[in-house]
């Protein structure tokens, strides 16, 4: 009899914990960047100025997509962006960070670009993306 007790709740009990582990849901992903970009020669010299911050940061899943890519329409959606926007660059799916007291928000170029006009540059600079990833490296991403 016991043993009969014990292969019914083996039976109902091994579902439900699949079940419950399934629940979870995915695991959101950590140290992912997203950067979309115009392939367009400005853009490019800022992907380089990016590319070497981002070198200086291990462990990053660094996804480059460029407006032009069939791929691109997926993440443009995601993140809502409208308009003219030559790059954009996301850390575990934020483009908003406090720095310094700051609020940047890592869209258009660098705001220390002087060959742009005023309204073609964002609020960030390089120095603010190194920032956030260093927060990032220290474990705390806000």
């Amino acid at each position: 009899m016991n043993r009969m007790v014990l292969i019914v709740l083996t039976i109902l009990l091994l579902p439900l914990a699949f079940l419950s582990s399934c629940s979870r849901g995915p695991q959101k992903s950590k140290n992912v960047v997203e950067i979309l970009y115009l392939p367009h020669p400005p853009v490019k010299a800022v992907m380089a100025q990016v590319d070497r911050v981002l070198a200086d940061h291990r462990g990053l899943d660094v996804r480059k997509v460029s407006f032009d890519d069939s791929n691109s329409q997926a993440l443009i959606e995601k993140y809502k962006l409208t308009g003219h926007t030559p790059i954009a660059i996301f850390i575990d799916g934020r483009d908003q960070f406090n720095v310094a007291g700051r609020q940047v928000l890592f869209r258009n170029f660098p705001k220390n670009n002087s060959f742009l006009p005023p309204g073609m540059r964002g609020n960030w600079d390089y120095k603010d993306l190194e920032a956030v990833l260093a927060r990032r490296d220290a474990g705390s991403g806000k």
